[in-house]
């Protein structure tokens, strides 16, 4: 029989406060020992109990009353096979985190994933098997942590992920590191520099044809202002009022027709302010070099004698918005960045997930930074499921939180368009999940828009979870004398001054013009752009923007990469940038 006497205050608050909740009152405490000793239960599942319990009554605090309620529910479900609430949310879905059925010889996650010791020690594990803490998980069966309940006969692991070779091996390197060990900075502030508004809903698909058609507008009369005065450019031509002699003008790319943009098929299309809205097709034939794409504000010096026809003699070279300037003091910093699919297609064991995870706890970074998709809806296993997505990703996110529980890693979570449970519009409002109002440490815990800036102690970072860069080099037509196509397609997010500048969009990205104007917008260059694309990773400088490419942490079948940006402190040298104080490193997974 388990006695009262040996679980003591500290160990319910433990077990509490490694899932991130506050557990204070005697009251509670006490009676939490009363139900581990009704029941016989250790006070780690006493609380994924509880845990689930919240999450499928809405429950955001615990008192007595709810106890008592919780008391009742769990007699009745105390059976050998796991029920499923009205709230629909599996009874034990929590309790792969403790992972007393998994890993009977092993500790929990809360000890490998981030445990403090003193805790740890309260917990039992077999005196005759020490469990080293930062390896418990290294080559065993993590990926069973983040694998649906349902899946658990048939997710095994993905074959070519469990025979990979070159595990953590660095396979890029940008700048220098002065550092031998991952720098840490105590006090990590991070902002979110364009919020998302919670006081109304998220309204789309009511998009009117004359809103789209003004914002699109207002982007073309902005930019044509901002290379008016870099050029110091006096008069626009209408774009289809003839002239014999030499005019500039000002528009966006168009495509004659719903095929790929070539030299052939290049229209601009002018503002209502300049043109009254017209379009003219354009003749390149003269330009030896030039890169367009559909939707590019583009400002060209030619002849229209007809009317009809413009033939281009310059393209003005792009303008950059200023950067963000130097803050005042700053570093030093560490972030580890991660691209979803975060499991590989032939399996739903995210085994890869828990490989990362592990690489976080190991290291203990300022920040991690998590871009979707989390639930991919290209998985050809995911409609299969025998839970319901969002239950699916609740698990997913709660086993990540668990994971840094013990740490002062700030966590910041970021959408796609391609999360099969979350809305299907571009920009994209943060996740929404009843998990969010369980964790005590919300200030660690950052739900962020896509596209998203964050201000991070003074250095600015903008991110974006679509693969802005593969759509836009299948849209590109260009000729040109330039080798680095990556900093190309990169270079144009800048002088765009947008993270979304093709239009039409990409068919399987739904826009939202009117949200897409203000998060989307780049009135600065950042000091930081992370942009995860299906092209090969990178990590560049691009007006003084240090932009990191981490590719994805799975590949279809096989193992993906990570990144590693480390922001050392500012020198006294005046004269050196931000992006010279940053180090940047893409590791095999």
């Amino acid at each position: 029989m388990m006695k009262l006497s040996a679980i003591s205050d500290e160990t319910i608050k433990d077990e509490f406060e490694g899932l991130g909740i506050s557990i204070s009152k005697a009251e509670l405490i006490d009676k939490c020992k009363q139900l581990c000793l009704t029941y016989q239960v250790n006070p780690a599942d006493l609380v994924t109990e509880w845990v689930a319990f919240a999450l499928n009554k809405s429950i955001h605090s615990i008192t007595i009353e709810a106890l008592h309620s919780f008391e009742k529910e769990f007699e009745r479900d105390k059976t050998p096979k796991p029920s499923r609430a009205p709230g629909g949310i599996t009874k034990s879905y929590l309790r792969e985190i403790s992972l007393n059925e998994s890993f009977q010889n092993e500790n929990d996650i809360l000890s490998s994933y981030g445990g403090s010791p003193q805790s740890s020690k309260k917990r039992s594990s077999p005196p005759q098997t020490p469990i080293n803490k930062k390896t418990a998980f290294v080559g065993g069966t993590a990926g069973l942590l983040f694998s649906p309940a349902s899946f658990s006969p048939t997710a095994t692991p993905s074959r070519k992920y469990s025979v990979r070779s070159g595990k953590g091996e660095v396979i890029l390197s940008y700048g220098t590191n002065t550092s031998t060990t991952l720098p840490k900075n105590d006090t990590v502030k991070i902002d979110v520099l364009k919020k998302f508004n919670t006081t109304k809903p998220f309204r789309y698909m009511y998009q009117k044809l004359v809103d789209k058609a003004s914002v699109l507008d207002l982007a073309i009369d902005d930019l044509a202002d901002f290379i008016k005065q870099r050029y110091n450019i006096e008069n626009v031509h209408p774009v289809c009022f003839p002239s014999q002699d030499e005019v500039t003008v000002i528009g966006r790319i168009c495509c004659d027709s719903n095929g790929k943009l070539n030299a052939k098929s290049i229209l601009l299309e002018s503002s209502n302010k300049y043109s009254g809205g017209k379009t003219i097709p354009i003749d390149v034939q003269k330009l030896q070099e030039y890169c367009f794409f559909p939707g590019q504000i583009v400002a060209m010096s030619g002849v229209n004698s007809s009317g009809k026809l413009f033939c281009v003699n310059r393209l003005y070279e792009p303008v950059f918005p200023p950067s963000y300037p130097a803050p005042e003091s700053f570093g030093p910093l560490s972030i580890l960045v991660a691209a979803g699919p975060f499991t590989t297609t032939d399996s739903l064991n995210y085994e890869p997930l828990a490989d990362f995870m592990q690489v976080v706890r190991l290291e203990e970074p300022d920040v991690c930074i998590l871009l979707g998709p989390f639930v991919d809806s290209k998985h050809k296993d995911i409609a299969d499921l025998k839970e319901t997505f969002e239950e699916f990703f609740d698990k997913q996110l709660a086993s990540i939180i668990a994971a840094t529980a013990q740490t002062k890693t700030h966590l910041v979570i970021v959408p796609s368009y391609r999360d099969v449970h979350h809305h299907y519009i571009y920009p994209q409002p943060p996740f929404s999940t009843p998990l969010q109002k369980l964790i005590s440490d919300r200030e660690r815990v950052h739900f962020v828009t896509d596209p998203c800036m964050l201000n991070i102690n003074g250095i600015i970072v903008a991110m974006t979870s679509t693969d802005i860069l593969f759509q836009l080099g299948t849209e590109e037509a260009a000729a040109t004398s330039s080798t680095d196509r990556l900093a190309r397609l990169a270079s144009h997010l800048f002088s765009q001054q947008s993270l979304y500048p093709l239009y039409p969009s990409n068919d399987e990205v739904l826009v939202d013009y009117e949200q897409c104007e203000w998060f989307a917008k780049v009135s600065n260059i950042p000091h930081i752009l992370i942009t995860p694309s299906d092209f090969r990773y990178f990590a560049k400088n691009i007006q003084q923007c240090c932009t990191v490419n981490p590719g994805r942490l799975t590949k279809g079948e096989v193992a993906g990469s990570f990144a590693r940006i480390i922001v050392e402190p500012k020198s006294e040298d005046a004269s050196k940038a931000v992006i010279d104080h940053m180090y940047v490193e893409v590791v095999k997974i």
